[in-house]
């Protein structure tokens, strides 16, 4: 387990490291700073740390510094009590295109010799780190344990307090109870127990799990683009290629900017199902629910016999509106009512609201791989059918956690 964390931690260190925009980093660079911490920001996706530095003009500059994901920087002997405020420390970063303070932390050294490592080149440290880990893990389990037999060990006059405020919340909860359970609908749910048991045997696959896109960097550029990408890419309109140019030349000045995920916008469909990170999917008679790692993206998509939302009440979403059916060797899906704010597909390339996403999903190598096929259309931004194929692998050994987009935090990062 912790050889495949460390794996996750070197993908996290390439360019895809920053959930909101690999551009703001020179990744061919490396420089070093020193500092005391202003503030350890321990969040998902990525940890960052304020590091007060002094200048050239004696004054002090604050540096936005980010981290891997929690998951690699515990696998690392990474804790948030390892790093406090007022700590003197020294950081071998990835420093910023533009030249403003901020980069991507390689490793950190503290004042008393320890190494916190993210890149596999970090140094050894002087003392270890991992010790540290396991005595606060045992710390860990040791208040649960006491926590369980305080429970089981209550006094009667605890007890007798608590059965009595149970009558109370009963006779509360019967003097509001509705008349008639469960509520009343015009509309079938797809959790509607009734609704689930008509539907029961109707799916092919079970896509239940944890899922990690596999990157494929190696046919991404022969395609002609990065791995997150879908490739390859259909003739743009004048509009989407306006808006692309665009796009790309701000991110080869450094500008993180230039992707809007930086400001929290939701990456949606597609963007979300190629990031780094875990997809999660949970699967019922009626449907297939998703939720990703990357800033909370959900989805959900429904084989019931539902047809899609009446246009004239739909929202315009990231994600989409999506029914699917089954047929003998995969699930056929159709998504529409895209065109929410700051929607794209790849870098620059928006998606709009005539836009149409058609997906084919199976089950290969003996149900340990995903594959989709997406067959997009969007007549305002480019011509004809865009097909592209992704690939993702079963994990075992993870979950996802809840992601945290603080705007004022990647404001600092971005600029």
């Amino acid at each position: 387990m912790r050889i495949l964390i460390l794996i996750a931690a070197c993908c996290l260190t390439a360019p895809a490291v920053a959930h909101h925009s690999s551009a703001a980093y020179d990744t061919s660079a490396t420089a070093t700073v020193s500092g005391v911490v202003e503030s350890l920001n321990w969040r998902s996706p990525h940890v960052v740390i304020s590091l007060a530095v002094e200048n050239e003009s004696g004054g002090t500059d604050i540096w936005a510094l980010e981290t891997a994901g929690i998951a690699a920087l515990a696998a690392d002997g990474w804790t948030r009590e390892l790093v406090g405020q007022g700590e003197q420390l020294t950081a071998e970063i990835r420093p910023t295109r533009r030249g403003n303070p901020g980069g991507i932390i390689r490793w950190v050294t503290l004042a008393d010799g320890r190494v916190l490592p993210i890149d596999p080149a970090s140094p050894e440290s002087a003392t270890p780190v991992m010790a540290a880990v396991a005595e606060s893990n045992q710390a860990g389990a040791t208040e649960g344990a006491e926590v369980v037999d305080r429970l089981r060990t209550a006094d009667a006059a605890s007890r007798d307090d608590y059965l009595e405020r149970r009558e109370i919340e009963a006779a509360y909860e019967a003097r509001n109870r509705p008349q008639t359970l469960p509520l009343p609908s015009d509309s079938v749910g797809a959790l509607d127990p009734d609704n689930r048991a008509a539907h029961e045997g109707v799916a092919r696959f079970d896509f239940e799990g944890i899922w990690v896109h596999r990157v494929d960097r190696e046919r991404s550029a022969e395609l002609g683009g990065d791995w997150w990408e879908f490739l390859p890419m259909p003739p743009l309109t004048p509009k989407a290629q306006a808006s692309r140019d665009d796009t790309m030349a701000r991110r080869a000045a450094g500008d993180p900017t230039a992707d809007p995920s930086v400001f929290c916008y939701p990456h949606g469909l597609l963007r979300s199902m190629t990031r780094v990170g875990n997809m999660m999917l949970l699967q019922v008679e009626t449907g297939l629910f998703m939720v990703h790692r990357m800033y909370n993206d959900f989805r959900a998509i429904y084989w019931d016999g539902r047809d899609h939302v009446d246009p004239s009440i739909r929202i315009d979403s990231y994600n989409g509106d999506s029914i699917a059916y089954w047929t003998d060797d995969y699930l056929y899906v159709e998504s529409v009512g895209f065109g929410a704010a700051e929607a794209y597909i790849n870098p620059g390339v928006p998606l709009g609201a005539q836009a149409r996403v058609e997906e084919r999903w199976r089950l290969i190598n003996d149900g340990n791989t995903l594959e989709i096929e997406f067959r997009m259309t969007d007549p305002e931004h480019w011509e004809g059918e865009w097909v592209a194929t992704k690939l993702w692998d079963r994990g075992t050994g993870s979950d996802i956690q809840e992601s945290h987009c603080i705007y004022a935090l990647d404001g600092d990062l971005a600029h």
